[in-house]
């Protein structure tokens, strides 16, 4: 009787500790599967154009310049806004192995060309009904100015677009103040959901078309 407890007790401690290993490996796993993510796409896809995507958390020094961007965008949609509650919610993106984090792309003289986040929610709490735990909510996307007509905002989206399966988010959504003016919709990589009031102007809430091949061959990149 007692050989059964025993052997009982030894069961469900070893079931308990492998469960606890298996735990442990999946959480250590994933910061080196997200960063071996973004080495193949540096590798492949940003390096041969003298570019290189990081995350904010690795270049904190150009955190102050991610706020000014962000501001820069949607201060004109959003009179509440100010840097003081930017550069608080930019803090808390400074991760690799979980959301929220933020991404940027630097040229080869290490000079910021463009910027994106991804994140569990909105963070904003009109939006709350669209929240859902599979959802990943895509950040502020800005690219310098003489980048507009390169494929540096697809490229980015991609990359997201991996991330954020790889991290088990089977949607990517976002929201836009410039409903009418959307590539992603012209070229098909998304779709518009729905348009509603937000903050005193209009929003668009997207979805990204998941799986969808979102570069094109880049012979057909502009200069």
């Amino acid at each position: 009787m007692i050989n059964n407890q025993l052997k009982i007790t030894a069961i469900i401690f070893s079931i308990i500790l492998l469960g606890s290993v298996g735990y442990w490996l999946y959480q250590t796993s994933k910061p080196t599967a997200i960063r071996s993510i973004l080495n193949a796409y540096n590798e492949k896809v940003f390096k041969p154009k003298g570019w290189k995507v990081c995350f904010l958390k690795d270049q904190s020094g150009l955190l102050d310049q991610t706020v000014d961007w962000c501001y820069k965008k949607w201060s004109v949609y959003d009179k509440s806004l100010t840097k003081e509650k930017l550069l608080a919610s930019y803090k808390k993106r400074l991760h690799d192995d979980q959301l929220p984090f933020t991404m940027i792309v630097l040229d080869d003289n290490g000079k910021m060309i463009g910027m994106t986040s991804l994140k569990p929610s909105s963070g904003a709490k009109e939006l709350k009904d669209w929240e859902k735990p599979y959802k990943a909510w895509l950040g502020t996307t800005v690219v310098n100015d003489n980048m507009q007509k390169t494929l540096l905002r697809k490229n980015m989206l991609e990359l997201i677009q991996q991330l954020a399966l790889q991290m088990g988010y089977t949607q990517l959504w976002w929201y836009t103040s410039d409903p009418k003016n959307n590539w992603t919709i012209e070229e098909e990589i998304a779709e518009k959901i729905q348009e509603c009031d937000f903050r005193g102007h209009t929003i668009a809430i997207m979805r990204l078309k998941m799986h969808k091949k979102i570069t094109e061959d880049s012979k057909k990149e502009k200069s």
